[in-house]
């Protein structure tokens, strides 16, 4: 109980704390969980992923921030994401600012099935993914912010399914295939992150 009032009047206090521009580059860590992770109907739960932003903003000029972000720790065989981010900044007070964004990256795979044989399902290497979000922060100090981001990933992912082997090598390897494309847009599951950001 004690430390719910003492979080509150923080919060409450912040203004005060720190008076600043909304303005300046950062260079962010986001720390996430994703409680229920979705690729190719595989479900994955408990997953911590890590993200590294660097961005810029000047609510003077454009109530917008962009950035480019680099993403791990998702399911051992996606290598890694990346991609840019934007988003709308309305102003709370002097030292709050609340966001609404979208996150719009790849994500590279580490593993993929690419064998070649009748009735196969053969896997892209890149999927495309699309990330609205929320998020609020803290400017603590002139050079320090906190923040906390809640976001909902979908993945737009494309396989193609072999249809007829037309020709092969004198090694028995294919050489040539019919396919059928497939494409798919999905909900992958929700993120919950709490982050830092330092101002360069």
């Amino acid at each position: 109980m004690r430390l719910l009032i003492i979080s509150i009047a923080l919060i409450l206090v912040a203004p005060n704390l720190h008076a600043q521009e909304h303005k300046g580059s950062l260079l962010s860590f986001q720390q996430k969980t994703t409680p229920n992770f979705e690729l190719y109907g595989q479900h994955h739960t408990g997953l911590s992923p890590w993200e590294l932003e660097a961005s810029a903003y000047n609510s003077e000029i454009s109530p917008i921030e962009a950035g480019a972000y680099l993403s791990s720790g998702y399911p051992s065989y996606i290598a890694i994401s990346y991609g840019l981010n934007l988003a709308y900044l309305y102003p709370i007070n002097s030292s709050q600012l609340l966001k609404a964004g979208i996150n719009v990256g790849r994500f590279k795979m580490n593993s993929f099935d690419d064998t070649v044989e009748v009735g196969a399902v053969l896997e892209d290497e890149f999927h495309e993914s699309f990330k609205p979000f929320v998020e609020w922060q803290w400017n603590f100090s002139k050079y320090i912010s906190l923040f906390a981001q809640a976001g909902y990933r979908f993945l737009r992912t494309e396989t193609e399914t072999v249809k007829k082997i037309l020709s092969r090598y004198e090694n028995g390897l294919v050489k040539s295939y019919r396919v059928s494309h497939n494409t798919d847009f999905y909900g992958s599951g929700f993120e919950l992150g709490v982050g830092v950001s330092l101002r360069l």
